[in-house]
């Protein structure tokens, strides 16, 4: 159970980013006519009833650099139970994105520091403040 009340987000370590955003978005670009594609990526849907969540095939569409967060269109239906809607889009942050060209160890290494990283700051808040 997630009961930290930091988002994981600001624990990321954008070291292990091999482009940023708008190079990611750049490979997506047909080099002849110019024209943007979507690009293929896995991103993490969140289950709204009780936020579990599991890795979906979906499309980068664009990135909005104010709230740091890339807009995401799922391939596949939403689960029958909640409507079953395709393409469903949202915004989501970069650790919920996790591109086709990454290397997937790298990116589970970089979840797995951003926890980490969150961890030791809970237990430091806690041992300071409590």
């Amino acid at each position: 159970e997630d009961i930290s009340p930091w988002p994981l987000s600001v624990f990321d370590n954008r070291d292990y980013d091999l482009r940023s955003p708008s190079e990611w978005l750049a490979l997506a670009k047909d080099p002849e006519t110019g024209e943007e594609r979507p690009l293929p990526a896995l991103a993490l849907w969140r289950d709204p009833a009780d936020g579990t969540g599991y890795w979906r095939r979906a499309v980068v569409l664009q990135y909005d650099s104010a709230g740091e967060k890339f807009e995401v269109q799922y391939e596949e239906a939403e689960p029958t139970e909640l409507g079953g809607r395709r393409g469903m889009m949202e915004f989501l942050p970069r650790l919920r994105v996790m591109f086709r060209g990454e290397d997937p160890e790298a990116f589970a290494n970089r979840i797995e520091e951003a926890y980490k990283s969150r961890r030791t700051a809970d237990f430091l808040l806690r041992y300071n403040f409590y």
